[in-house]
């Protein structure tokens, strides 16, 4: 590959925030709103960088993406996770909370269904590939880069994000055409509708006021995040290596330290530093890590792949048949059902879409949702590539 037109890692630095900002502020203007519903602007985050570096205006390696995806990621999965509220999730109800674990289910089943069909025919690590899409369609980008940083060496991501793409969000299309049908829906589930109320009422009462930021407050997050970040990375060089091949390896018990240290932070008063807003330094942290995931990638990987692709929408289509079941044996509302499948394939990016598709007032849901997916979407994404490197090894 020819040199690329930007190779300093500021420049790079300050060209993807460029990108991320750039981004973020069209998808504010509101003639294209609709364009951006269906593709948020998380979906550029990765591929305007990928595009960047299929035409050479920068590189697919530098040292700011070795520093970002060794220090970046895990600072924001910490303030991410020491900012999920747990009480309100847990007032989703039993409906809400048991259709969101059992849709993780059934995508973790349906993924290994899938490698299990198509592994044979795809390259030797694609059972890597797959368990890092399966951090993602369970919990989200995060948990995507969670789950393929976990690998030595180093995962490629490029073929998963253009699956997780068109799959994904084929499969978001599909539900909010289907929110025009849910009334037919919910009576062929026998659904019982009165959940929807009691969510409403839940979220009236979870609903935390946020406050203008300090700058104090912005060196506190920060200050708090990156301390915990660096020593727990630092202390996760002397943890051992498990697996053959190695499943969890020194960044991967940061990550598990991180979500584990921020999921129990997050039952402690320290969790009131969202009032300020800290999870938003987590999310802006975890897009700008997307960049350089995107950097990374080459776009036409997956076209000399296509079974990728089909592979991808027998997974979804598995999904969906699980999914169907779940309403029929829990007589769910299909509202709940599809927000709870999009909690999981999009996450926060598109859950609230697919909620406010279905019931107007409820995008909460959909971030609620999303959050519990964030919690577990790391630990049920390594087991399912631990299983698919069991299977792997029947080929």
């Amino acid at each position: 590959m020819k040199e690329a037109l930007i190779s300093d890692p500021m420049l790079i630095l300050a060209y993807l925030f460029t990108v991320l900002a750039t981004v973020f502020a069209m998808s504010t203007v509101e003639a294209f709103k609709r364009f951006f519903d269906f593709l948020p602007a998380v979906i550029w985050a990765y591929f305007v960088p990928m595009i960047s570096t299929s035409v050479g205006i920068i590189p697919d390696t530098s040292p700011l993406y070795t520093w970002t995806s060794k220090y970046v990621l895990p600072f924001a999965l910490f303030l991410l996770m020491l900012t999920i509220d747990l009480k309100a999730i847990l007032k989703l109800g039993k409906t809400g909370l048991l259709v969101m674990v059992l849709a993780s289910i059934s995508i973790w089943l349906a993924g290994i269904m899938a490698y299990a069909l198509f592994g044979p025919y795809l390259p030797q690590e694609a059972w890597k590939e797959f368990g890092a899409l399966t951090g993602s369609w369970i919990g989200g980008n995060a948990n995507m880069v969670a789950v393929g940083n976990s690998f030595e060496p180093v995962v490629d991501l490029s073929r998963i994000i253009v699956m997780d793409t068109v799959v994904g969000y084929g499969w978001l299309g599909i539900l909010i055409w289907l929110s025009t049908y849910q009334i037919a829906l919910n009576k062929h589930f026998k659904a019982d509708t009165r959940v929807i109320d009691e969510l409403n009422a839940h979220l009236a009462e979870a609903d935390m006021e946020k406050k203008p930021i300090e700058t104090l407050q912005i060196m506190y997050i920060i200050g708090i995040g990156m301390a915990v970040t660096i020593v727990v990375v630092a202390l996760a060089q002397f943890m051992p290596k498990v697996g053959n091949p190695t499943l969890i390896s020194a960044s991967t018990w940061a990550i598990l330290l991180l979500t584990t240290l921020g999921i129990l932070l997050s039952l402690t008063p320290i969790r009131k530093i969202e009032i300020s807003g800290a999870s938003r330094f987590g999310y802006f942290a975890l897009y700008f890590l997307l960049t350089t995931i995107g950097a990374q990638g080459d776009i036409t990987k997956i076209f000399n792949t296509p079974l990728y692709l089909v592979a991808g929408i027998f997974w979804m289509v598995t999904h969906a048949g699980f999914l169907y079941l779940i309403g029929k044996a829990f007589k769910a509302p299909s509202f709940i059902l599809a927000t709870a499948s999009m909690a999981n394939i999009g996450a926060a990016a598109s859950a609230p879409v697919v909620a406010v598709a279905y019931q107007p007032a409820m995008a909460p849901v959909g971030v609620l949702m999303a959050m519990l997916g964030y919690a577990y979407g790391t630990y049920l994404g390594l087991l399912g590539a631990w299983v698919m490197s069991q299977v792997h090894g029947w080929f």
